[in-house]
């Protein structure tokens, strides 16, 4: 396998890369280093620091280093910012990402995984596992970006080309060796800010109490990065065996309400954790778990992880250990 990773100095990226570094593949990078002091370059890959809109320095990397795979996770990815930058995130998440495709196709990559999201199917409103299947109704200009690159991609696949389009669900935990973890400490997710919460005492904020789930609160599915990574290299594997497009939810398929799991950690004396209710936001998603049987069959993979206690105390020592270097 001759593999470019681009966004491959970031949280996923960087996993993924000591994943194929660890099969004895020596994987070529592109990141831009937005999150600067905070990106991980992987020791013993190739790395180019750049955007992928320079498709020059893309079609030379193609060439000189024999590319026949990419793993594509470079994008912006937070969701509430895309609403106030909405030019921003459909110029880079679309725009940028459809002329990388074409460099790609044109240059002789066969295989093309897809960092996609959950954030593709929106507020689907039921209590129940998501499908592949599952409408198609994002409510963010996140969302909206990666289910337009989905369908480009089915649009310019041929029989020389192509994907693998994997939905993730949210994405906890950090490597056991402090190698690689989140970065980014001003992003606005659940991990991040929880761990805000927690340095500063100041309450975890929930949104809403009166969400139609057992608790009144939002229900996530969650999944290791570890396990993650792990999927996009049998992704790859299976495209090079197989020669078929796929689409697959990343998840466990299993939801925990945000108030079991932020009481689950206030029982730990040692951690300062109190937590209230705000007003659910417009667009919050109420119930959002993974139906996995899909990627289960057709990859035969199963998690190595499954403790999500463990999984946010990994990632809260890692955020720990960034802040204070």
């Amino acid at each position: 396998m001759n593999i470019l990773i681009t966004g491959g100095a970031g949280y996923i990226g960087s996993a993924t890369s000591y994943l194929l570094l660890k099969k004895k593949i020596k994987p070529v990078i592109i990141d831009k280093l937005i999150y600067k002091k905070d990106n991980i370059i992987p020791k013993k890959t190739i790395f180019f620091k750049s955007n992928i809109s320079n498709l020059i320095l893309v079609k030379k990397i193609i060439k000189k280093y024999n590319i026949n795979s990419v793993i594509h996770f470079a994008a912006y990815k937070d969701v509430e910012e895309s609403t106030l930058k909405p030019r921003k995130y459909y110029n880079n998440n679309y725009l940028i990402t459809k002329k990388f495709i074409n460099c790609c196709k044109e240059n002789g990559v066969n295989n093309f995984i897809f960092s996609s999201t959950a954030a593709v199917y929106g507020n689907l409103d039921k209590n129940k596992k998501v499908t592949e299947n599952s409408p198609l109704k994002p409510i963010s200009i996140y969302g909206s970006t990666k289910k337009k690159i989905e369908e480009y991609l089915k649009k310019v696949s041929d029989k020389n080309f192509k994907f693998f389009s994997l939905r993730y669900f949210n994405v906890l935990g950090a490597d056991k060796y402090f190698r690689y973890g989140p970065i980014g400490l001003n992003l606005n997710s659940f991990s991040n800010n929880l761990y805000k919460s927690i340095i500063s005492g100041q309450d975890f904020k929930i949104f809403g109490n009166n969400h139609k789930t057992l608790d009144g609160t939002p229900v996530r599915d969650f999944i290791h990065v570890d396990d993650l990574a792990n999927i996009h290299f049998e992704s790859l594997k299976y495209l090079i065996k197989n020669k078929k497009n796929q689409i697959c939810n990343c998840g466990y398929g299993k939801g925990y309400s945000i108030e079991h799991v932020i009481k689950t950690l206030y029982k730990n004396k040692e951690m300062n954790l109190n937590y209230s209710f705000s007003k659910k936001r417009p667009g919050d998603i109420s119930y959002m778990v993974a139906d996995t049987k899909k990627l289960n069959r057709i990859l035969n993979w199963k998690p190595k992880y499954s403790n999500l206690k463990k999984m946010i105390f990994s990632e809260l020592r890692w955020r720990k250990k960034l802040t204070n270097n």
